[in-house]
């Protein structure tokens, strides 16, 4: 694609990273396994400070106050190129508002 990835690769990197810190977090080396329960408890309550800020779950759900959630959808820019395309957007002050009009997604 030939969209710059500054306005997701925050989000990128937090996710891997949040990954890796709940599969060591889970990581029994006495067996060499992992905990398939205490992973999915550890990913569910990662807290750490991330490419994009605070990264804090509960429940799975990221908290914070004022963030806004974009999402895009990846289209034909009619040029035999793909272009992301605002569908939605989110705010999380509090609780959880649209504050975009919705556009129909390509699939």
């Amino acid at each position: 694609h030939t969209q710059a990835c500054s306005d997701v690769c925050g989000y990128m990197y937090d996710a891997v990273f949040g990954a890796a810190l709940a599969l060591s977090a889970s990581f029994d080396s006495a067996s060499g396994t992992v905990d398939p329960a205490l992973l999915n408890t550890n990913v569910r309550s990662l807290d750490f400070s991330g490419a994009t800020g605070t990264v804090r779950l509960l429940n799975g759900d990221r908290v914070s106050d004022g963030q806004l959630t974009v999402v895009r959808n990846w289209q034909p820019d009619g040029r035999g190129s793909l272009r992301a395309v605002e569908v939605w957007t989110w705010a999380s002050d509090p609780g959880l508002r649209r504050v975009s009009n919705s556009t129909v997604p390509v699939w």
